[in-house]
């Protein structure tokens, strides 16, 4: 065919020969019987339409191999998933006893945690609080090593758990120390009931109520200067200044530190609900026969079995 008939026929008359290329991989420098800007206008193309991609070889394949590696490195890894989770990697003899081993581990007041008036929400307080005493036989440090090395995302709830316990605990000092500062230069501040005149006590509560329930409630009832249900003073003489203290708190220092802590609260309780059915999630599949992943220091010794070579049908 002449010079002047290719150049008639286009990017057309290429076609053939590039498509043939993208099913194996097609390299732009090995392609010597395409003028370059020819190849690269039809790649562009072809990319724009998203029929063809260019891999990390450098090579030009139809796009339905990209697809097709993707779906193959999915099922690679929910195959992984499966026999982890369904396929129990132990020996017959020794699977009777890494179970038991489970079983103990979610052991509190000598019953299976999910059998127990204890439950759950015990077994993760008991947790922290074991954690903390770092006793040696506790079936719950065990149980947290088998988290930590088994359930990273289980585990990084426990640890924020802790964080925010720790937060909310530093949110609640800070609030009630700048409340008692404040009424200290109105009122003397004691942290138990006193006849003295202008004695104020339980004041960070009384501000907290307040503030949850958007209403300043301050009265005098059988002696005591009342805040809704609790007792602030025996001395009637201060609910006035007293309503002003509280309105104060709310609109100042003291109210921008009480909503630090009650955000800090929220996301406490959310976590620790979050954990608590997480570790329960374990405990039922435990209860059904499913071992924990994981390791920890008293686990017994198993034979693996090589699943490698295990066809799914």
């Amino acid at each position: 065919m002449s010079g002047k008939g290719r150049r008639k026929g286009g990017i057309r008359i290429y076609l053939k020969g590039v498509f043939e290329r993208l099913n194996a991989g097609l390299l732009p420098s090995e392609v010597k019987d395409v003028p370059k800007s020819t190849l690269y206008d039809l790649l562009n193309l072809l990319k724009e339409c998203r029929l063809v991609y260019e891999d990390e070889d450098g090579k030009y394949y139809f796009a339905w191999r990209k697809e097709r590696k993707e779906i193959e490195e999915k099922w690679k890894k929910e195959r992984e998933e499966i026999l982890n989770r369904f396929f129990y990697p132990f020996a017959p003899q020794d699977y009777e006893r890494k179970l038991e081993h489970c079983k103990n581990l979610f052991e509190i007041e000598g019953k299976f945690v999910l059998d127990s008036p204890a439950g759950i929400e015990s077994f993760v307080w008991r947790m922290l609080e074991e954690e903390k005493e770092e006793l040696r036989s506790s079936p719950r440090k065990y149980f947290l090593q088998h988290i930590k090395s088994g359930y990273p995302e289980i585990y990084k709830l426990y640890e924020r758990w802790k964080e925010l316990l720790k937060e909310v605990d530093e949110a609640w000092k800070a609030f009630s120390q700048e409340v008692n500062e404040r009424a200290a230069k109105k009122f003397t501040v004691s942290e138990k009931p006193r006849e003295d005149e202008k004695v104020v006590w339980q004041l960070s509560q009384a501000v907290e109520k307040c503030i949850h329930l958007r209403r300043v409630d301050v009265r005098e009832e059988g002696g005591f200067v009342w805040v809704y249900n609790l007792t602030v003073s025996k001395d009637e003489s201060i609910i006035k200044d007293l309503e002003e203290f509280i309105r104060g708190c709310i609109e100042s220092e003291p109210g921008e530190l009480y909503r630090k802590y009650s955000e800090l609260l929220a996301q406490r309780d959310s976590t620790f609900v979050r954990l608590k059915y997480s570790i329960e999630s374990l405990a039922v599949d435990v209860k059904h026969r499913r071992v924990l992943e994981g390791h920890c220091e008293k686990c017994p010794p198993v034979t693996i079995l090589n699943l490698k070579n295990l066809v799914l049908v």
